[in-house]
């Protein structure tokens, strides 16, 4: 008996000091858990893929469609309620979209991203933000300030976004347009034109 307890206890010192088993372990767990939460969301295709430490706020509001992947530190947000105000959020991924790295988006309203869309590290997409810009709005404390959205976020088909960009509310990016990396996109982005800077400006069309 002694001898299997000993076995077992060297078997499992094997996998703790082996990194390429302690990969394949936080691999095979981050996988269940993903197939348990997904299981909340409105709608999941078949072959999605997410990293580690995901996080869903809302997401029976959330439809993704088939063959999604998404890397580590993914933060999908629909809010139906804030600061005393209800909302009704519909936050859509279509097919083969590719999240890199701590990809976050937030939706209020409507946040749409078409198909084959590849989106890189870091970047933030919202259809809300922390009240307006008025004196009187500014005066109050910006996680008290009501939610400001000024429209729906709709990212066509064969969409690519840089690293590091911000996609403000209110903002169409038209079919096959590229966004370049640390741009803040805040205005409308016509089909196959490449934008970029601070706020976004058309570079090529």
């Amino acid at each position: 008996m002694k001898e299997k307890l000993k076995g077992l206890l060297l078997a499992l010192a094997g996998i703790f000091y082996n990194p390429s088993a302690r990969i394949h372990c936080a691999t095979i767990r981050n996988r269940l858990i993903w197939k348990l939460s997904a299981k909340k969301l409105h709608h999941l295709g078949e072959g999605s893929n997410v990293g580690a430490d995901f996080q869903l706020w809302g997401p029976e509001y959330m439809t993704i469609g088939k063959n999604f992947c998404a890397g580590k530190g993914l933060n999908l947000q629909a809010w139906d309620s804030y600061a005393g105000e209800q909302f009704h959020p519909e936050l859509t991924i279509g097919d083969n979209v590719v999240l890199t790295d701590y990809i976050q988006i937030s939706c209020a309203d409507q946040v749409q991203i078409g198909n084959n869309v590849l989106v890189g590290q870091s970047s933030f997409i919202s259809d809300n933000g922390h009240g307006n810009t008025d004196l009187e709005t500014l005066k109050i404390p910006p996680m008290q300030r009501k939610l400001h959205i000024k429209g729906p976020v709709i990212i066509e088909d064969d969409v690519w976004i840089g690293r590091c960009v911000t996609i403000l509310s209110g903002v169409h990016v038209g079919k096959g347009a590229v966004i370049a990396a640390g741009s803040v996109v805040n205005k409308d982005v016509p089909p196959y034109s490449v934008v970029g800077g601070v706020p976004a400006r058309i570079i090529k069309s």
